[in-house]
């Protein structure tokens, strides 16, 4: 292989060994970023626990961090679900999450999100990928 890349026959780019190498590792990169999303998904849940003192508290400490604040990632988070039902699918198993997450909070209204549509997307996604 290294022969047919050095004498000019075959371009590094077309090396089916450095293809499946950067394959693997962007897998692990989406896997990674996938878990951190999670994570992230996680801590805006538990901060739903916070009082209002200690939320302050916590948008004080994001914004002086440099981190975006609970307010900013919540609307991210619900940016993703308009944007899945606009489609009319759930693409990832991060909207699914945060779709079932939504659906389990009895007073939830957001404006643009229908509870019912969610879940007919969030139903079709886990009998897709279930088996």
């Amino acid at each position: 292989m290294e022969e047919l890349v050095s004498n000019g026959t075959l371009s590094p780019a077309d090396d089916p060994l450095l293809a499946s190498r950067r394959a693997r590792e962007s897998k692990a990169l989406s896997a990674e970023l996938s878990g951190l999303n999670q994570a992230i998904n996680d801590c805006i849940e538990a901060s739903q626990e916070l009082s209002s003192n200690e939320q302050s508290g916590l948008t004080a400490d994001l914004i002086s961090a440099g981190f975006p604040t609970i307010f900013e990632l919540s609307n991210d988070n619900y940016s993703k679900l308009k944007n899945a039902l606009k489609r009319g699918k759930i693409n990832t198993e991060e909207e699914y999450y945060l779709a079932s997450d939504f659906l389990t909070q009895v007073d939830a209204k957001i404006e643009g999100i229908d509870k019912h549509q969610l879940a007919h997307l969030a139903e079709r996604f886990a009998e897709t990928h279930s088996q």
